[in-house]
C-alpha cells in the first residue's frame, strides 16, 4: 500500500475522517494561496485573492475538525506560519547554508498534516508514516513523483 492508500485508510477508518480530509484540502488551499501572494505569483490588482485568502482563513479557523481539535492544530498550524515567514526572509540570501535549510523548511506544512494523521491514528501511526509523507512532499515539491 502506498503513502496516499494509506492515509486515505486513515482517514476512512475514523468517525472523524472526512471533516479531517476537508481540513487539510482547505488548509492546503489556504497555505498555497497565501506562498503565491508572497511570492507575487498572482497579478490580483483587485484584491481577490487577497479576499480568497481571507475567506479561506474564515472558513479555516471555523471548521468543525479544527475546533474540535484546535487545542492541537493551533499551535502547530502558528509553528508553521512563523516557520514559513522565517523561509521567506532566507530563501534569497547570498549565504549558501541559508538556502539549504529553506529547501527542507519549505516543507513545515506537512507538521498539520502529521498532526491530523496522530489525531486520528495516535502517535505510532504518526511516527510510522512520518518519513513516508515527508518523502512524498519532497518529490511531489521537486517533480521527482
Amino acid at each position: 500500500m502506498n503513502i496516499l492508500e494509506e492515509v486515505n485508510k486513515l482517514f476512512l477508518d475514523h468517525p472523524d475522517g472526512e471533516q479531517a480530509k476537508g481540513f487539510l484540502d482547505l488548509y492546503h488551499n489556504f497555505a498555497h494561496l497565501l506562498d503565491d501572494i508572497v511570492d507575487g505569483d498572482i497579478g490580483d490588482m483587485e484584491g481577490r485573492a487577497v479576499g480568497k485568502t481571507l475567506y479561506l482563513a474564515q472558513s479555516l479557523y471555523t471548521h468543525p475538525f479544527y475546533t474540535k481539535y484546535m487545542y492541537i492544530l493551533y499551535p502547530t498550524i502558528r509553528l508553521v506560519h512563523n516557520t514559513y515567514f522565517d523561509t521567506v526572509q532566507m530563501e534569497n540570501s547570498n549565504e549558501e547554508w541559508k538556502k539549504l535549510y529553506v529547501s527542507v523548511l519549505k516543507h513545515c506544512g506537512d507538521e498539520v498534516f502529521l498532526a491530523i494523521i496522530e489525531i486520528l491514528g495516535g502517535y505510532d501511526k504518526r511516527m510510522q508514516l512520518g518519513v513516508s509523507i515527508r518523502e512524498h512532499t519532497w518529490k511531489k515539491q521537486h517533480e521527482l513523483n
